[in-house]
């Protein structure tokens, strides 16, 4: 039996497998059908995961700026030009407050920065699900290569075209839609309506995959220093 992988929709998802023993457009109608199927199942679970995950990030940042606020009046309100440099104590309540306070603005920082990172994951899976909106026509292509072309000769059986076990890229065949435009009042300098933009190309093939910024790698705690065996005390 002939068999063929067959990669779309995230870059982690699995190529799914397919056997081409068929006419070409009897395969490339499967393929359509479960690419969406498929990639539309795992969109609903990531979204819901970095749903999720952006609003825990909104609540610890909201409480991280919070935290940060208190630590900036404290040490301000600490600061008297009165207080003797040899003041031991005073010194030290100073550097503690100043050091609360800088821990506060990393936390902050760091939070930031993942808010922007759970943000681009929305993003990426937003635009990669809209490349299957409204679609119709897919055909192939070797990785990095171009498209086979399979629905020039729907007739075909595929696996004439197709090798063993070889893995697929499907394309989008036509441009997704694009969304409807904003509507403006008319530029008098213009001289009036500005010309329509061109619709979606239909000729464009369009890889059916996209990438979603991975999850931050947690840095592994470190361990304490275990003593050798025999080692004096």
């Amino acid at each position: 039996m002939v068999l063929i992988h067959v990669k779309y929709g995230e870059a982690s998802m699995a190529p799914a497998v397919f056997n081409p023993d068929c006419e070409s457009a009897t395969l490339l109608d499967y393929v359509r059908k479960r690419c969406v199927k498929d990639t539309e199942a795992y969109a609903r679970g990531a979204d819901a995961r970095v749903s999720a995950f952006i609003g825990e990030v909104a609540n610890d940042l909201q409480r991280a700026r919070a935290s940060l606020d208190r630590c900036n009046r404290n040490a301000a309100a600490e600061v008297d030009p009165e207080v003797d440099a040899e003041d031991a104590d005073a010194q030290a309540e100073k550097e503690a407050l100043a050091a609360a306070a800088t821990q506060a603005a990393a936390k902050v920082e760091e939070l930031e920065q993942l808010e922007a990172l759970r943000t681009a994951q929305k993003d990426a899976l937003i635009s990669g699900v809209g490349l299957f909106e409204g679609l119709d026509a897919v055909d192939l292509q070797e990785e990095g290569g171009a498209a086979l072309n399979l629905r020039s000769d729907p007739k075909r059986n595929a696996k004439d075209v197709l090798g063993h076990r070889k893995t697929y890229v499907v394309v989008r065949v036509g441009a997704p839609p694009r969304p409807p435009p904003e509507p403006r009042e008319p530029n008098a300098e213009e001289g009036g309506d500005a010309e329509p933009e061109a619709g979606p190309d239909p000729d464009a093939i369009i890889p059916l995959t996209f990438e979603v910024p991975p999850d931050p790698v947690e840095e592994p705690a470190a361990e304490a220093p275990v003593a050798e065996e025999g080692a004096a005390e």
